[in-house]
């Protein structure tokens, strides 16, 4: 999250000492409001503003440009780090986007509350930062409205399906409450006035701070169930039904993972054996030799694990029957296999996945092995209570 206090709400008198608070507080970017009083009521700043604060601060000066033909004027803010114009403001919106980017400047495009996402959706893939208002410009003291808020979920979705790099910013009555609410869509950036400024500054940029680290944590929760719902759905029906069937008929079933699978696949076996099978995991010491008629079930992303394959090329020349959860079906261990369900996800290398390394593969294997049990709960006819009894009692 990136904090960018307004300069237009900032104390002049006291200007100096307001500027290292913020600072100190742990705010990198400054927003400035350029206003002509014709594209927006009042007047506000100018290039003067920025070349000075250029020469005696060393914030990140992002400048807005509520000004009628900024295409005219690109050339006298050269010393500011993000230049953001009006799409409202300009018949020439391209070009000014082309101008701004010439002068080694990142470029921003603004829309009022009444503008549409779809009206600026062509430049999308050029800028580098989109700014919703989230009440009308050039005048302080309005309410939140309420409405922008659906056009910073359309923006974040655009930019997460087609990989664009622009940053979302608000800029409106940004205040403890309403930044929660902005948290939610994605927004990353946050342009704030009266609130910080109006206030004891330190504290309520540390509250800003305070209400990211909240809602991250619950948006990572998020991002997890969505893609395990995602690929949950994917999951083949038919696999799923075939892989029970190779347990169902199993002699004995043994067990096989590395790493976090490994763990995982431990977990099904300790719901296998309340079930009633005969089951072990490979490499214990009580792990008995396998015979025809037996069951390997291994849990592997790749498919590709040299001990695994190995394993996997011994049970079958053991006349073993192997079944695999995996990501890749054209894996060495699935050439192997005599039954197969494929769980998209990411494998530590393909990348494929919002979380890091196998994550997501080993969070819906979890899930499918229950998914499992459930299954093999209707079938033998088991209950909770029943699979109790056969719970170890030596704890």
């Amino acid at each position: 999250m990136i904090i960018s206090p307004s300069l237009l709400n900032a104390n002049t008198y006291d200007l100096v000492k307001q500027l290292k608070e913020v600072k100190s507080a742990g705010a990198t970017y400054l927003h400035i409001d350029v206003m002509d009083g014709h594209f927006v009521p009042n007047q506000a700043f100018g290039s003067n503003t920025v070349n000075d604060l250029k020469e005696k601060t060393e914030f990140i000066l992002d400048v807005h440009l509520m000004i009628e033909n900024p295409e005219r004027y690109i050339d006298n803010y050269k010393n500011a780090d993000i230049i953001t114009v009006h799409y409202e403001s300009t018949r020439h919106l391209y070009r000014v986007i082309q101008m701004i980017h010439a002068l080694g400047k990142r470029a921003g495009v603004a829309i009022n509350p009444a503008t549409p996402v779809c009206m600026i959706k062509e430049m999308l893939p050029l800028v580098d930062q989109v700014l919703v208002m989230t009440i009308n410009p050039g005048v302080p003291g309005q309410k939140f409205i309420n409405s922008t808020l659906h056009k910073m979920k359309e923006l974040a979705k655009l930019k997460e399906d087609n990989n664009f790099y622009y940053d979302i910013q608000v800029d409106g009555n940004i205040t403890d409450e309403t930044i929660v609410e902005c948290l939610k869509t994605g927004v990353n950036v946050f342009v704030s006035g009266g609130y910080i400024f109006n206030g004891n500054i330190t504290e309520r940029i540390k509250k800003f701070i305070k209400e990211r680290q909240k809602y991250e944590c619950k948006n990572n929760l998020e991002i997890i169930l969505n893609e395990l719902k995602q690929n949950s759905q994917i999951v083949n029906d038919n696999d799923f039904q075939n892989f029970i069937k190779e347990i169902v008929k199993a002699h004995h079933i043994y067990l096989l993972g590395k790493g976090r699978s490994g763990l995982i696949i431990s977990a099904f076996a300790n719901r296998l054996m309340h079930l009633g099978f005969s089951v072990s995991l490979v490499g214990e010491i009580t792990s008995p030799h396998s015979k025809s008629g037996d069951l390997l079930i291994i849990g592997s992303g790749s498919g590709e694990t040299p001990s695994l394959v190995s394993i996997a090329q011994t049970a079958k020349d053991e006349q073993v029957r192997v079944a695999l959860i995996t990501i890749n079906e054209n894996s060495t261990i699935a050439s192997l296999a005599d039954s197969i369900v494929v769980l998209p996800g990411a494998s530590k290398l393909s990348g494929k996945s919002k979380q890091p390394m196998a994550s997501a593969f080993e969070q819906l294997s979890f899930l499918v092995y229950d998914a499992i049990i459930l299954e093999l709960m209707k079938k033998l006819n088991e209950n909770s209570d029943s699979m109790f009894q056969r719970h170890t009692n030596f704890e």
